[in-house]
């Protein structure tokens, strides 16, 4: 086996995967037409669930940098940046290009003004601008800005990386404080561009605890027993209030208990990869090559979503759970399809483009 083998996480895949299967999951009640009690109730309790699932998506993009980062010690930073964003940029434009052409084909373009149209090409942090075409590239703009940051982290922190840690901790939750003195004195224009899927800084955390934690696994091969402790006491701790405020809307989840609950869920989640899915089996595998492609079907699941629901539920001829889970099924279908067609030519252009670089 060579080097680069044993170094892949399996995990790392397959943690990616249990993420975007959720997040998917979260979009399709979240958009499912038929009103019925279920769906509202699923739906509502979901969201908390999908918030969470990008908080996860933000410490495994952390920890693989530092993961990585720890096998050379001395990078580039400059090429480190334009590789990645060669990997984010073209995957992004083609995305847009699927999605205009599915609105022209099946429903309508909603972009107003090509202003609007070049601020979503360059990938300004706007959730409200995104949401004129498809919601999931806020995800785009903020891993943008993540990696942007990077270069700067690492400089100042990668030979300390526990202080590194604690700084993020103090910056998290003095943004988190200025998000509920907007929110406390009715600045709710201000609050959700700040706490909302726009700027990394309100997932500063996530990302800084994955790099932490990508330094932690490289030195162990494994989560600490007190990784394990301080996350269960920071659960702990948030615990009941969020059950005090769980009927309140969704948006409460991102004042800060984001930052007590992403650890242990982090943990968790890494523990069933480890432990319960096992390496060898056909569902790790699947599973696995969802988190290698989940990047893709972040960006492209969410239109087919917004246009094929609809549909299904005005024609299939079922009772309400009946057609639930038809449509899930060939909502499954679809999206499968669509995302192979998708990845394949997406790889394509990029081994082009790579040509004609050379």
């Amino acid at each position: 086996m060579s080097e680069k083998s044993r170094e892949r996480l399996v995990w790392v895949d397959q943690l990616k995967g249990l993420t975007i299967s959720v997040i998917f999951l979260f979009h399709f009640f979240q958009n499912y037409p038929d009103g019925s009690t279920l769906v509202a109730i699923i739906n509502r309790n979901g969201t908390k669930f999908g918030y969470e699932a990008v908080e996860i998506f933000l410490v495994l993009a952390g920890f693989n940098i530092s993961y990585n980062w720890t096998a050379k010690r001395e990078l580039n930073w400059s090429k480190w940046l334009k590789k990645r964003m060669f990997r984010l940029y073209p995957s992004y434009w083609l995305a847009i290009i699927f999605t205009l052409v599915l609105y022209w084909l099946f429903s309508k373009i909603k972009v107003d003004s090509w202003g609007n149209l070049i601020l979503i090409i360059l990938g300004f942090p706007n959730f409200d601008l995104y949401r004129k075409i498809n919601p999931g590239f806020w995800f785009f703009a903020v891993i943008v800005q993540a990696y942007l940051i990077t270069p700067l982290l690492f400089y100042r922190y990668s030979k300390d990386y526990i202080r590194f840690l604690k700084i993020a901790v103090i910056i998290g939750i003095a943004y988190k404080l200025v998000g509920g003195y907007l929110l406390l004195n009715n600045q709710m224009s201000i609050f959700y561009y700040l706490l909302s899927q726009n700027l990394i800084l309100s997932y500063l955390f996530s990302f800084c605890l994955g790099i932490y934690w990508g330094f932690v696994y490289k030195e162990h091969n494994k989560f600490r027993g007190k990784d394990w402790l301080y996350a269960t006491i920071l659960l702990t701790l948030a615990l009941v209030p969020y059950i005090i405020l769980s009927r309140t809307p969704p948006t409460f989840y991102k004042l800060g208990f984001d930052i007590f609950f992403t650890p242990l869920c982090f943990l968790l989640c890494y523990w069933i990869c480890e432990k319960l899915i096992g390496k060898e089996s056909k569902l790790s595998s699947i599973i696995a090559v969802l988190g290698v492609f989940s990047y893709h079907i972040f960006l492209i699941h969410q239109p087919l979503l917004f246009i094929s629901l609809p549909v299904l539920v005005a024609r299939l001829p079922f009772s309400k759970l009946g057609n639930l889970g038809i449509s899930l099924i060939i909502v499954i279908s679809l999206i499968s399809v669509y995302a192979i067609f998708f990845i394949k030519l997406d790889d394509l252009i990029k081994k082009k483009i790579s040509i004609l670089l050379k």
